[in-house]
């Protein structure tokens, strides 16, 4: 099928549009969620000792975060992509050597770029008088971890962005092809995120769980890689908070030298798996692909995908000046 200028235009324009209300939402939320607090601590409500530590859990900034930022932008990016027809497929299984290489993909993937955005930051902090926990905030997330959100990280936030991007956007836009649609929506993955480093493994990664979504035609696996990927990290850090609890002189070296090692492992693989793979997961990307056509570009040379690129970059570059 011979796809004309307007059609990617006003397509992936609705999809732009429908992520930005994601974005729009986290502002509006981060907003409110402040004022209220400079309100609950200032005001008299601060007299009132129960509703300040209610209003300072972390459970309840998480769920703020789960009813008004996801629950309510997802009803209205449903609403906004209902007229965009899914593509029609069946869904498939995936072998388990293949779910297995595509989990040590994109984990060395991930750690591969995860390092290069944090030399990046390196740099920009010399001239920004930044430090790398304020430039990557996942740094100091894993220092202070809540149960609210571990449970965030690891179930309820692989499944909504599993939901959102390989779901909802991933599945309309390979009307207009398979590896059009793995690369789109894994750049606007990576721009989610909000900070440089997360960004750069983000896309990574997203190329990794876009390739399962089309081959498998569905997002349970890809839902259990990212769950597999964000608890990896989580584990990882948990283990070096046992090591350090433990009286024993070095451990914790040993335990870093061994996480060390264990990450060096990972990129190597991922860079084997590439090169003995890639090639092959890139043809299958072609067989729902049309005839190269000049419009292309307007996958993202459109009003709703660049105003989520706008509203992206002004979060990442919050977290870099």
């Amino acid at each position: 099928m011979e796809f004309r200028r307007r059609d990617y235009f006003s397509v992936f324009t609705v999809l732009g549009l429908a992520v930005s209300v994601l974005m729009a939402y986290s502002y509006v939320g981060a907003v409110l969620y402040n004022l209220t607090d400079l309100w609950i601590s200032t005001g008299k409500a601060s007299e009132t000792r129960w509703l300040f530590r209610l209003f300072h859990s972390p459970w309840t900034e998480q769920l703020i975060q789960y009813v008004f930022v996801i629950g309510a932008s997802y009803g209205i990016i449903a609403l906004i992509l209902l007229k965009i027809p899914k593509f029609p497929c069946r869904k498939q299984k995936l072998p388990l050597k293949c779910f297995f290489l595509c989990f040590a993909a994109a984990m060395g993937a991930g750690y591969l770029f995860n390092g290069i955005g944090t030399a990046i930051n390196v740099i920009v902090g010399m001239f920004s008088n930044k430090t790398l926990e304020d430039m990557n905030p996942v740094l100091s997330i894993t220092e202070a971890m809540s149960p609210s959100m571990i449970l965030y990280v690891c179930l309820v936030g692989p499944f909504m962005e599993e939901l959102l991007f390989r779901g909802m956007l991933l599945s309309r836009a390979r009307v207009f092809g398979d590896r059009t649609a793995v690369f789109f929506t894994a750049i606007l993955f990576g721009l989610m995120h909000g900070n440089l480093t997360q960004c750069l493994y983000g896309v990574a990664i997203g190329l990794v769980l876009g390739y399962v979504a089309v081959r498998t035609n569905g997002i349970r696996y890809t839902f259990l890689l990212h769950t597999m990927i964000n608890s990896f990290g989580i584990v990882i850090s948990f283990g070096e908070k046992i090591a350090e609890s433990i009286p024993i002189f070095g451990l914790v070296d040993v335990y870093g030298f061994f996480v060390m090692i264990l990450i060096i492992d990972l990129v190597v693989a991922a860079i084997v798996i590439f090169f003995r793979y890639g090639r092959f997961a890139f043809m299958q990307l072609t067989w729902n692909n049309e005839a190269p056509s000049p419009y292309r570009k307007y996958v993202y040379l459109n009003p709703g995908v660049l105003l989520y690129i706008v509203l992206c970059l002004v979060e990442i570059s919050s977290f870099l000046w």
